[in-house]
């Protein structure tokens, strides 16, 4: 296994470290066919056991010394006592929930994994992990694998121990390998049926659009309309893009692979299809630029996972439900859409903001005209 990060890894191993940032946190709600079967220990624990020798993400620790990046290295784990990184909770409101997750760190002087999972009511599922072992992607792939080995037991878990011994397993090659061509205080979220979904997916696509670009303008056009009369004339947007397609990483995988597209659109509160039409010229990201001190570099940044397939009602477990959000509050974008689709379940766009950002009234009325300004298109 190889134990020494890539660049992009170190990246987020330092933020974290100097307290900028925290974590990725993914979520997901599992039903199967039979309503009385829901997520207990007993059938948990044998799932997750598949997944932790699956990916080798999820059996290292990190060692890492803020003032000197070079040492930092990664350290396979002989075994994970899930007792210690799984909770059980019941009761309690999901947005507020995730936003606390998004603003607790990982301790990596803890000799533990990058990872922990909370269960919400028996079904909702959030899986947070840190940066440095993975992206947004990433968090799909666990929920896949999740998924999979839920409808698919092992035959050699079906015990539900606790302690699951980490196999030789090799981590996913960091980006630059590849051939060349925290805390967040706000949370919101809109839930979008498949029906608003498919109408607003075909708008897209009669005007030649995509969802990612008219998801863009509708984050254009809200914040525009909250921000009012202003000095201003542009924002400056940003949407990270996933660099598997060049590296061949499978979608699965946990690895850190992402660039970013930013633009200055104007500032205006009408949506245009012909703005959709137009955006997104790809271009690569430029790591550690200086931030402290400085302007924030986007006024917001809009992250679409694309859609995961959850199942349907023929087999005995399916996703009903997804979510996704991320930190990054002190010198990332002033505000955060992370969108991701179910592939017969509708779409779910959550906002996340730092304090320091914008205020608690103007990141609600911004949530609430995203929300508007969707249905209105459907």
């Amino acid at each position: 296994m190889r134990t020494k990060p890539g660049r992009l890894e170190q990246f987020h191993f330092t933020k974290v470290a100097v307290h900028i940032d925290s974590c990725v946190v993914s979520g997901a709600e599992y039903r199967n066919s039979n309503e009385d079967v829901v997520l207990t220990r007993d059938i948990l624990y044998p799932a997750l056991r598949q997944v932790i020798q699956t990916h080798a993400a999820l059996g290292v620790r990190v060692v890492f010394k803020p003032q000197s990046v070079d040492d930092c290295s990664f350290v396979k784990l002989d075994k994970v006592d899930l007792d210690k990184h799984v909770q059980f909770i019941s009761g309690g409101d999901l947005e507020h929930i995730m936003q606390t997750q998004l603003s607790t760190e990982f301790d990596t002087a803890a000799k533990g994994p990058l990872w922990r999972v909370l269960v919400l009511d028996a079904h909702i599922v959030l899986f947070s992990f840190h940066h440095g072992i993975g992206d947004g992607l990433s968090g799909l792939g666990f929920h896949t694998a999740l998924l999979r080995a839920l409808s698919s037991p092992s035959s050699e878990s079906d015990a539900p121990e606790s302690v699951v011994a980490v196999p030789d397993l090799e981590l996913t090659p960091p980006i630059e390998s590849a051939p060349q061509p925290v805390h967040t205080h706000f949370m919101d979220s809109n839930r979008f049926s498949a029906t608003e979904l498919a109408r607003f997916h075909s708008a897209c696509r009669s005007n030649n659009a995509t969802i990612t670009s008219a998801l863009y303008v509708l984050a254009v056009a809200a914040i525009s309309e909250v921000i009012g009369e202003t000095q201003y004339r542009t924002l400056s947007g940003a949407v990270p893009i996933s660099l598997r397609g060049l590296s061949g990483t499978p979608s699965e995988a946990f690895s850190c692979e992402a660039s970013v597209y930013n633009a200055f659109p104007h500032i205006d509160n009408a949506f245009s299809w012909e703005m959709a039409r137009e955006i997104f010229i790809w271009e690569l990201w430029e790591l550690l630029p200086g931030h402290f001190g400085q302007k924030r570099p986007y006024t917001f940044a809009l992250s679409n996972l694309g859609v995961f397939d959850g199942g349907d009602t023929t087999r005995a477990w399916r996703v009903n439900g997804m979510w996704f959000g991320q930190s990054d509050a002190y010198v990332g974008a002033a505000i955060k859409l992370n969108v991701v689709g179910l592939l017969n379940g509708g779409l779910t766009v959550c906002l996340t903001s730092g304090l320091s950002a914008v205020g608690d009234a103007m990141f609600d009325d911004i949530a609430n005209r995203i929300g508007e300004l969707f249905r209105a298109l459907v």
